[in-house]
């Protein structure tokens, strides 16, 4: 059943976010004829009537490239928040809850749809960058390339570990967008609790649960860079270099966080929807 709960919810959502990310594409292709490294250097070479021309075109193009960014990041975010109040916890939920499957289910049908349409909306983002990016710096980008390169180079970090950070930081952005999801989630799934004014006490909880995060958070690295800095066997000290080890460490500790969290936000959104539910 969860397949085909997963089926319906991409039947409905991917017409709307394959063209937010179809536009995305489209602003990042057009871009490298806009902002083409010969064309600007002749532009500008040739006279202030073209450099006008240019810079208007250009400030036109980065507001739309912008705002189409903004959309299909924040915006399909928000819109998935509100697929999920509205067929959960409105006059909806009495259909989605009366089907013969679990809580579980309808969770993990949002989640793996609202997920995967999110990293295909990094993955278009940066591609569209990186297209715009190429085409901006010409050939100046065969130095940058070198030159981030010789940085990495500088780590002296083995492959084996370099593909193991690399693995890590992954699992850490996916739970960072997971994260993000279930923050909304549970925020929702709270808010549905008191009696009037849902929407605007969902809001306000997911500002505070957020705040509340990013406040621990802040105060977690704090501490431990101050106790790295100054504390007892300091890491900090002259000339000291981060080791394979703890870059790793680092990541792994992110990674721990954030499915730790993302964990329990799961379950508190399982038990309001299964123990406390209150439809509008």
């Amino acid at each position: 059943m969860l397949g085909k709960l997963f089926h319906y919810e991409w039947k409905d959502t991917w017409k709307l976010m394959a063209i937010l990310n179809g536009v995305v594409l489209f602003l990042g292709i057009s871009g490298m004829f806009v902002f083409r490294h010969d064309r600007i250097s002749r532009i500008f070479e040739n006279g202030s009537s073209g450099t006008a021309a240019l810079a208007a075109l250009g400030i036109s193009y980065i507001f739309v490239y912008f705002l189409g960014m903004a959309v299909v990041t924040v915006g399909s975010q928000i819109y998935f928040y509100i697929r999920f109040y509205r067929q959960l916890y409105t006059d909806q939920g009495y259909l989605m809850h009366t089907l013969p499957v679990s809580s579980h289910e309808l969770i993990l049908s949002k989640t793996f749809v609202a997920m995967l349409w999110r990293i295909i909306s990094v993955l278009v983002c940066t591609i569209s960058v990186v297209l715009l990016l190429i085409s901006a710096f010409g050939q100046d980008r065969d130095d940058i390339l070198k030159e981030m390169g010789d940085e990495l180079s500088n780590l002296h970090m083995s492959n084996g570990i370099a593909v193991i950070i690399l693995l890590l930081s992954l699992i850490a952005g996916i739970g960072s967008l997971l994260f993000q999801t279930y923050t909304g989630y549970l925020a929702i799934s709270i808010g549905q609790q008191i009696g009037k004014n849902k929407v605007l006490s969902s809001i306000g909880i997911y500002i505070g649960i957020r705040i509340v995060i990013n406040l621990i958070t802040n105060i977690v690295s704090q501490t431990l860079t101050f106790s790295m800095a100054y504390g007892e066997g300091k890491w900090f000290n002259s000339g000291w270099e981060p080791t394979e080890g703890t870059v790793v460490l680092f990541f792994l500790l992110a990674d721990i966080i954030l499915i730790g969290l993302s964990v329990g936000m799961y379950f508190l959104i399982h038990h309001f929807m299964s123990k406390k539910l209150n439809l509008d």
